[in-house]
């Protein structure tokens, strides 16, 4: 399958020519699409489209959009995703517990539906293929540690902008500063181009503590 990524800002979403356009072609080519990265505030309906047409994708970032239960059931026809970047902000305990999230090896987290760990952060240490997690908004450190613990396979845990200067003594954990946004969709473009992005960095960062090779546990240098 020829690889395809798609970068989508909102003006594509106005009613232009680029839009039709786009709208035009997406039955055709969205199924070699493998990538997405969208910035979509309230467009929903225009989101929903969109994903509706590539049901290959096996990574997906959603910037601008809090809440992800009315995309359930088109990310659910999606058997090759593996990584996904949204909002959570709407979504049940259950909810996260069956396709496509059970398949997931890297979640980035942009809101969340509550705070407390029973009914709310305890769903995400039942994702059994669960490597990679990436917090984007200051979390306590008690939820942290017990998703280090309880995650069955995390490798790596990133905190984004979380200023807690107690940070947890494990090799896994990376706090990381917020970044604008050309910075991170040229983060994206790396990553999709088989580039060293945030997750690969931070990667090498667990392995070097683990072998003894770093003495820190809060970054702020990225890749580039």
């Amino acid at each position: 399958m020829t690889q395809l990524s798609l970068q989508l800002e909102p003006r594509w979403l106005s009613e232009s020519p680029n839009f039709n356009l786009c709208h035009q072609l997406l039955p055709s080519v969205g199924h070699f699409v493998q990538h997405i990265l969208v910035d979509f505030g309230p467009f929903r309906e225009s989101l929903r489209t969109l994903l509706s047409c590539c049901p290959n994708l096996q990574t997906l970032t959603v910037w601008g959009q809090s809440r992800t239960k009315s995309l359930l059931p088109i990310l659910q026809a999606m058997p090759h995703l593996t990584r996904l970047n949204i909002g959570f902000r709407d979504m049940l305990h259950d909810e996260l517990l069956i396709e496509p999230f059970s398949n997931l090896t890297h979640l980035g987290i942009l809101t969340f539906s509550g705070n407390s760990w029973e009914g709310h952060w305890e769903a995400l240490t039942h994702l059994p293929k669960l490597t990679h997690l990436s917090i984007s908004y200051p979390k306590c450190l008690a939820i942290t540690s017990k998703l280090l613990l309880l995650c069955p396979l995390l490798k790596v845990m990133i905190l984004i902008s979380h200023n807690d200067k107690d940070a947890l003594d494990d090799n896994r954990l990376v706090m990381l500063q917020g970044r604008n946004y050309g910075y991170l969709l040229h983060d994206w473009e790396k990553g999709t181009n088989g580039g060293v992005d945030t997750w690969q960095f931070c990667e090498l960062i667990v392995f070097a503590r683990l072998s003894e090779y770093s003495l820190g546990f809060s970054f702020s240098l990225l890749p580039y």
